[in-house]
């Protein structure tokens, strides 16, 4: 995948919104960075542009996508525990199984980052492609 330029301007940006358990978890920046590079790549397909052409004017709404990607799939450290990512439970002597990293990171590659909430303002960037 590739690394987008302004990476580090919009993880300072989203870290503003995050807990103090999440930023002392080493795994949250593993994390961070790669829904920052999936919502820039799936911006720039959408934008049918590369990546690295993604207008500065749109790093507000990059910051907006990557926050509710975190928020909407609790992939956070601090969200682990929700029953959101209970694969099984058994009653009779209590047995809990949660989904292990990949499986979550195997269900994010998948998921579509652009909602509606964000395609009236990305249509204002969009170039159509001509065949």
């Amino acid at each position: 995948m590739q690394e987008f330029t302004r990476k580090s301007s919009i993880q300072n940006q989203v870290m503003l919104f995050m807990t103090d358990k999440d930023l002392e978890d080493e795994n949250t920046k593993k994390v961070l960075s790669f829904v920052i590079n999936k919502v820039a790549q799936d911006t720039a397909n959408y934008l049918n542009i590369d990546l690295n052409d993604i207008p500065e004017k749109l790093d507000g709404t990059l910051t907006g996508l990557v926050t509710q990607y975190l928020d909407t799939h609790q992939c956070l450290p601090s969200q682990q525990q929700n029953s959101a990512n209970l694969q099984s439970l058994t009653e009779g002597d209590v047995s809990y199984s949660y989904k292990t990293p990949g499986e979550i990171y195997q269900g994010l590659q998948t998921a579509n980052t652009i909602t509606d909430n964000y395609i009236p303002i990305l249509n204002n960037f969009r170039k159509l492609p001509w065949s």
